[in-house]
C-alpha cells in the first residue's frame, strides 16, 4: 500500500510542535483458520504510522 506524507506544525501549552512523516493504510481483508474451519473477519479502516515528532519552546 501507498505511504502517505504526513506534516503538521501547532502551538501547545507554550511550545510549537512539528510532526513529520508518513502514514500506511493497513490491509483489512482477514481470516481466521482454526480446526479446519476458515471464516472471514471484519475490521474498520487501520493505519501504521511513523513520526518524528519534535517540541521547541515558544521563544518571546
Amino acid at each position: 500500500m501507498k505511504r502517505t506524507p504526513v506534516h503538521e506544525e501547532y502551538d501547545d501549552a507554550g511550545e510549537h510542535i512539528t510532526v513529520d512523516g508518513y502514514h500506511r493504510k493497513l490491509a483489512k481483508d482477514l481470516t481466521l483458520t482454526w480446526r479446519h474451519r476458515t471464516v472471514q473477519l471484519s475490521c474498520d479502516n487501520a493505519f501504521f504510522y511513523d513520526l518524528q515528532v519534535t517540541r521547541e519552546p515558544i521563544q518571546d
